[in-house]
């Protein structure tokens, strides 16, 4: 198989009706944009963006936005493509056209969708679930954000599907491409790091090779995902003098989900109660400490929360521990501070739903889930630990593989007892 042909032929029935509702996704995001959408938040990325575009480098304001300097704390991959965008097309057509990107990213995730979906379980599942991306309005949403929320979601479902089938086809050549993909992936988004191991894993179990020549292949994978990594590592330590592999924030973030005030998201407590605002419990618990960290540089700052996240560990175990729990809780639920549409929650509630009874169907029919459970398991496993500040946001990334599970579990209620 070549590397690069990640798409099998499909009839001509099936090519129409994809594209027909890949057309449909194109349409119904470019129509939310423009109807519904009366600013574009650029959060963090445009503060970097604007300079890079500007000519002054990859400077920015760091977590707290105290002081400019160069900087590592978003991942370069989307942050340039942002800022390829306001240079070519100026500041506002530059936020449209992102916008415009993301759509047409829409359509190819829907496209990996039914592809994995079929890789998995069949063409029916896979089209059910393409059905129900096209209508997931968190997903029509996060189309019009300036973040790399779609751009890591496709990524990631080209290295799911690339993984699903190199399982038996892992030739060198194929695991070169997978590693390189993967650390551009990593590039866009940092949770990767997390998901790596647990692809790993999926090798390890399904590769049947002897241990010598199982171990070298794995090594070969690491090797690639590394070599890709190499270059903006050595900027990062060209500019901080410490080994930063892709991005800082770690320490910040752990400690945001992890201290006296932590509810196990971004709403910070204030003298016991939930502030009714998030940006009202930040301020409130860290304007004390503002003075110290206006004097510290990017890497002093990680080290100042270093110390505190630790400190609050050590001192609190207990604490931390049922904060893991009930993080894995709200990644998975609800934030019950965060307001949103009662019709997302609904959709919410029926995906997670229906994907459960996609998993009891896929143990009755013996399919193979497991790389989709691995990567449920490593998404868990980071934001248990930081924290799952904005659910929608943070989960979103894998609800394509709650959609193709749901597929599946709509399949066998729509189809119970009749065969493909």
């Amino acid at each position: 198989m070549k590397i690069l042909q990640i798409f099998r032929k499909v009839n001509i029935k099936e090519s129409l009706m994809l594209f027909s509702i890949s057309i449909m996704v194109l349409i119904s995001r470019l129509f939310y944009f423009r109807w519904f959408v009366k600013s574009i938040c650029g959060h963090e990325y445009f503060d970097i963006a604007q300079n890079i575009a500007a000519g002054s480098g990859y400077v920015g304001s760091g977590f707290f936005h105290l002081n400019y300097a160069p900087t590592s704390f978003l991942p370069p991959v989307y942050t340039y493509l942002f800022a390829l965008s306001l240079k070519i097309f100026g500041l506002i057509p530059g936020h449209i056209m992102m916008v415009v990107f993301q759509a047409f990213i829409s359509v190819f995730i829907i496209i990996l969708i039914y592809k994995l979906g079929e890789e998995i379980f069949d063409k029916k599942s896979a089209m059910i679930a393409c059905l129900i991306f096209l209508i997931y309005l968190p997903f029509i949403y996060w189309t019009t954000m300036i973040w790399d929320t779609m751009l890591f979601t496709f990524l990631l479902l080209v290295i799911c599907l690339l993984a699903y089938r190199f399982r038996e086809k892992n030739y060198y050549g194929n695991l070169i491409f997978l590693g390189i993909l993967i650390g551009i992936c990593a590039l866009t988004n940092a949770v990767t790091l997390i998901v790596i191991p647990f692809i790993m894993l999926y090798f390890l179990y399904n590769w049947k090779e002897n241990f010598s020549k199982l171990i070298f292949k794995i090594a070969v994978l690491i090797f690639a995902i590394l070599l890709t990594l190499l270059p903006w590592t050595i900027r990062n330590y060209y500019v901080h003098r410490v080994v930063v592999p892709i991005r800082t924030g770690l320490w910040p973030n752990l400690y945001l989900g992890n201290n006296p005030a932590a509810t196990g998201t971004v709403y910070l407590k204030e003298n016991g109660k939930v502030a009714n605002r998030f940006e009202k419990g930040l301020t409130m618990h860290f304007w004390p400490m503002i003075e110290d960290l206006r004097s510290l540089n990017e890497i002093e700052q990680e080290n100042y929360f270093k110390d505190r996240f630790l400190n609050y560990v050590k001192h609190n175990p207990a604490k931390f521990i049922s904060l893991i729990f009930k993080k894995i809780y709200l990644f998975w639920w609800f934030n019950p501070y965060e307001s949103s549409n009662i019709s997302w929650r609904v959709e919410y509630f029926l995906l997670l739903y229906f994907a459960s009874l996609g998993m009891l169907f896929s143990k009755i029919h013996k399919k193979q889930i497991s790389l989709l459970l691995l990567i449920f398991l490593s998404f868990t496993l980071v934001y248990s630990i930081t924290g799952p500040f904005f659910n929608w946001k943070y989960r979103l990334p894998i609800e394509p593989y709650l959609m193709i599970l749901a597929g599946f579990g709509i399949k066998n209620l729509l189809f119970l007892g009749k065969k493909d």
